[in-house]
């Protein structure tokens, strides 16, 4: 292709066209395919440019339409037309030409030759086209005016319908009303992948209608109007999708269960539709992770009461920790409840020496460690060749978690340990680990 001027898609067709901007004499307008060679530089249009080097006839596609230069000279590609509002032009490409300020409408069922009508002769030139939610066609001029094609419908169709979710039930339409002329509107609705239905008619002058409804899932609407000769195109398309499930949740606590190191987690429903469960998620680490599942009573009008509880065994944690509740429907809608927090303070039930942080470090690194039950605790620093270079703890602690900081400026670059030797006081635990460092300058 030479220099495409505008591409645009026909929704219903889903074919490609093309306004291709010619060198000298010729325009042409063309239905793009993958993979296809549409000639430029062998040919302009249907004719013969500069076919040296250039391959057989038959590997080349050529436009479905074109026209000579004078006074036309520059092509705006435009768009196949399917507003409501214009119905002879429906199906029709719409185009322009910069240089005469023409204005057609190209007519092409891919198996007959194109037929093209002149529509207007402008008083500017037409750099381009758009079209707006309801598929209507408009026109952007040189003058840096936006030109709107006049409807030529008996009945001009509603624009701008919304849908809004009002309640779990409950969804609000609105719409404006174009025609002046009409006897009421025609609302249709459409369910998930269902065909559009007729649901009500309602009265002139009516811009508002709240729909009652019975089932969760995606919900599209459609607005015509009608008087007593004719009826209007639709409006455009408004979709919502009803998933927020009616499961009341009425409260929801957590409790520590110091003795087996858990959490509990307690929550109530007042009532349930659809409820396949709930997902426990813990937020630590500064995420949100699914830590179970918790399966829900379906549809009930009646108080359900449900219990998780989340083990954290010999793993100990100290600090704030959130839990929310994922309620998911049986279509994998969900929906999310508020957080709950407590501040926790779980011994781990054996010794570790956890890896310093950072590593490697410049001078400052921490380290972590847990003492299960009352013990004598030594921590020194050794350097590469296991020479103690710093004692960091040496003392009786009692159960608990402990951080040291550990500041390395008064010594060398280089690989260092850590080693960690506790004596419970209580039992017969011994406990000895060593972690590797590094330390860079």
């Amino acid at each position: 292709m030479r220099n495409p001027w505008r591409f645009s898609f026909d929704f219903e067709t889903g074919w490609l066209w093309c306004g291709d901007v010619g060198q000298g004499q010729w325009e042409e307008i063309d239905i793009i395919e993958n993979g296809k060679n549409y000639g430029w530089r062998c040919y302009e249009g249907n004719h013969t440019y500069n076919t040296a080097g250039c391959g057989d006839i038959s590997e080349y596609t050529f436009p479905i339409f074109e026209y000579p230069h004078s006074p036309e000279c520059s092509i705006t590609g435009g768009y196949v037309y399917r507003g409501p509002n214009q119905p002879e032009l429906v199906g029709k490409y719409i185009y322009g030409d910069y240089c005469s300020n023409k204005i057609w409408a190209l007519e092409y069922d891919g198996v007959n030759p194109a037929a093209n009508q002149l529509l207007v002769t402008a008083s500017v030139s037409p750099l381009a086209f758009g079209i707006d939610e309801a598929k209507e066609l408009y026109v952007c001029a040189e003058n840096g005016r936006i030109y709107k094609l006049v409807p030529t419908a008996a009945v001009v169709a509603p624009t701008h319908l919304s849908a809004t979710v009002i309640s779990s039930t409950v969804i609000g339409l609105n719409w404006i009303d174009n025609s002046g002329n009409e006897n009421g509107f025609n609302i249709e609705r459409k369910f998930n992948n269902n065909s559009y239905e007729l649901i009500i008619t309602v009265s002139a002058n009516t811009n508002s209608y709240t729909d009652n409804i019975n089932n969760i899932g995606n919900y599209l609407y459609r607005v015509s109007a009608y008087n007593s000769s004719d009826t209007s195109g639709y409006s455009n398309e408004a979709c919502v999708s009803e998933s927020v499930l009616p499961v009341e949740l009425s409260l929801f606590t957590i409790e520590v269960s110091q003795n087996d190191n858990s959490v509990i987690l307690k929550w109530t429903t007042s009532s349930e539709k659809n409820n396949h469960g709930f997902e426990i998620e813990r937020y630590q680490n500064n995420t949100w992770a699914t830590i179970g599942f918790v399966e829900g009573n379906g549809t009930t009008t009646e108080k359900s009461s449900y219990r998780f509880a989340d083990d954290f065994g010999n793993h100990g944690f100290s600090g704030l920790i959130k839990y929310r509740l994922k309620q998911i429907d049986f279509d994998g809608s969900f929906s999310y409840s508020g957080s709950v927090a407590i501040d926790l303070n779980f011994l781990q039930k054996d010794y570790y020496l956890k890896q310093n942080y950072p590593n490697p470090f410049n001078p400052t690194t921490t380290i972590s460690y847990n003492v299960p039950e009352e013990s004598s605790v030594r921590i020194e620093l050794l350097n590469s060749i296991g020479e103690a270079v710093d004692q960091l703890v040496n003392e009786t602690r009692s159960s608990g978690i402990f951080e040291n900081m550990i500041d390395a400026s008064k010594f060398a670059s280089g690989v260092y340990y850590v080693r960690m030797v506790a004596l419970s006081v209580v039992s017969n635990k011994v406990y000895r680990k060593t972690i590797k460092m590094l330390y860079l300058k």
